[in-house]
């Protein structure tokens, strides 16, 4: 059963980093950080934070950088950013599903 779920998590962040490359040009910087947002809360779910805390920690000072980007309307550079702390989070994930899996 991990192991559906390992690769089902891999596979979303592989398909987010492909997705991330080529952008919609109706993504807005609100809808990025949303997904970041529930990235986060799901890594968070599956005790990231104790698993996998530098790639967790990573997605969400991400988050910060790309919410203040979007506030400074730099909506290209929000977009990025919240797609990175996506794939951040997303890596923590599955990190953090990969060692429940192993205990």
């Amino acid at each position: 059963m991990w192991n559906k779920r390992f690769a089902a998590s891999c596979l979303a962040i592989w398909t987010t980093a492909l997705v991330g490359c080529a952008s919609p040009a109706y993504l807005t910087s609100d809808s990025a950080i949303a997904a970041a947002e529930f990235a986060i809360e799901a890594a968070e779910d599956e005790e990231a934070g104790r698993h996998a805390s530098t790639a967790l920690e990573g997605a969400r000072t991400k988050l910060v950088e790309a919410q203040k980007a979007r506030d400074a309307r730099e909506p290209s550079r929000a977009i990025r950013l919240a797609e990175e702390a996506t794939v951040d989070a997303q890596l923590a994930e599955a990190l953090a599903l990969k060692a429940q899996a192993q205990e």
